[in-house]
């Protein structure tokens, strides 16, 4: 096992949430580009200062709806484990890996995620923030994420728990970055998009994502309780 210190983690679920229809389809506008290199790049070191804990210390931080509600998984893919996790009152991120860490490493979430590591983010919807939030419709809901994926993604729809899933496929050029200028001229950038699961599970939206085949992220969606 190698040991990671010191990089960054940002657990991005309110983020991830809001922003699932772009994140699944993989494309969205920019001002600038960075190139990507084909080859994954050494891990970076930390640029925020976010503490990824321990999962004690993370439910801590959890309201009870978050703590005793939240569904982990039974099932890891071969030599993963549970590393660390962050959370607030209405939302939690658990990580697992094939990796160790140091006790007081500092991670950035997308990082992790590129080099193996597997996002488990779960947040409870809020009826105050969203009165209509009773009366949504959550299968349709996944039905037109579905829809607005690419045969490239290879969409599927499963069952999890009893709650209908979508599931986008790792790809190493889904993405689509856009960088338009002033003079209307645009460049276009492709960039690798891990698998993405999301479900809903009555009033809490789960995201899985990770750099390994479906047909190694469905099985550990479908074991959490």
């Amino acid at each position: 096992m190698n040991k990671i210190s010191k990089i960054g983690i940002v657990a991005g679920i309110a983020f991830v949430v809001a922003m699932s229809g772009m994140i699944l389809s993989g494309s969205f506008n920019s001002g600038n580009i960075a190139g990507k290199d084909e080859e994954k790049s050494p891990i970076p070191e930390a640029t925020a200062q976010a503490v990824c804990l321990s999962d004690a210390d993370a439910m801590a931080k959890a309201s009870p709806a978050i703590r005793e509600n939240l569904k982990r998984p039974e099932k890891l893919p071969d030599n993963y484990a549970f590393v660390c996790a962050q959370a607030g009152p209405y939302d939690a991120t658990l990580l697992y890996w094939n990796q160790t860490i140091a006790s007081d490493t500092s991670l950035q979430r997308q990082d992790m995620i590129e080099h193996g590591a597997i996002s488990v983010s779960v947040a409870l919807e809020d009826r105050t923030v969203d009165p209509a939030y009773d009366v949504r419709n959550k299968t349709a809901e996944i039905l037109a994420i579905y829809k607005e994926l690419k045969p490239e993604h290879n969409p599927q729809l499963v069952m999890i728990g009893g709650n209908i899933a979508v599931v986008r496929e790792q790809c190493d050029s889904c993405g689509v970055q856009v960088a338009t200028f002033e003079d209307g001229k645009q460049i276009r950038n492709t960039y690798p998009l891990p698998t993405f699961i999301q479900f809903f599970d009555g009033d809490y939206v789960y995201v899985i994502e990770g750099n390994l085949p479906s047909s190694e992220l469905i099985p550990m969606a479908q074991s959490m309780k």
